[in-house]
């Protein structure tokens, strides 16, 4: 059951800006992983639940070689582009990665697409919104955001047409933060 959401969600300022969300680039097959990138396993979930919870067919999996460890999908057809990421960030409380979490939200391209989900599970509050994945889309693919302790996560997919993908998939990687 999918909770409904609550009202706007604050934050009180921290050290964190919120980094403008861009597209990733493709990656057909052959071609070179980003700097700072492998191919590999993602560790919160496996190739084929993240195709089935993302609803695209993936071809290809990256995961970063900083920690935490992010994860990248990648579509198996042309373009090959990213279609789902997976960012985890830890902060030093977790009240800073509570408001990390608000202030990665309210930097939406679509301020009203902002849905906040408090108790998504539970003790865990998780925000809903609009971002920039795949170019052509023009910052409309879904994501979701939450924090779970001292860690936010920020899961974008490259759906543009229903924000329930992010949700889902972020459901099935919170238990591993």
């Amino acid at each position: 059951m999918t909770p409904e959401p609550g009202p706007s969600p604050t934050a009180t300022p921290v050290d964190f800006v919120a980094k403008p969300q861009v597209p990733l680039g493709d990656i057909p097959p052959g071609g070179t992983v980003p700097s700072g990138w492998i191919k590999g396993d993602c560790p919160y979930i496996s190739t084929e639940d993240a195709a089935q919870a993302e609803g695209n067919h993936i071809y290809l999996t990256t995961v970063s070689k900083s920690k935490p460890t992010a994860c990248r999908f990648y579509f198996y057809s042309d373009p090959y582009n990213a279609v789902l990421e997976i960012l985890p960030t830890t902060f030093a409380t977790a009240t800073e990665a509570h408001n990390a979490m608000v202030l990665t939200a309210k930097a939406s391209p679509v301020p009203s697409s902002i849905s906040s989900y408090p108790n998504f599970m539970p003790g865990v509050d998780l925000i809903s919104f609009q971002t920039q994945m795949y170019a052509p889309d023009k910052g409309k693919d879904w994501a979701a955001v939450f924090a779970k302790g001292k860690t936010m996560v920020l899961v974008r997919t490259q759906q543009n047409n229903v924000s329930e993908d992010a949700r889902h998939v972020a459901r099935l990687v919170v238990g591993k933060f």
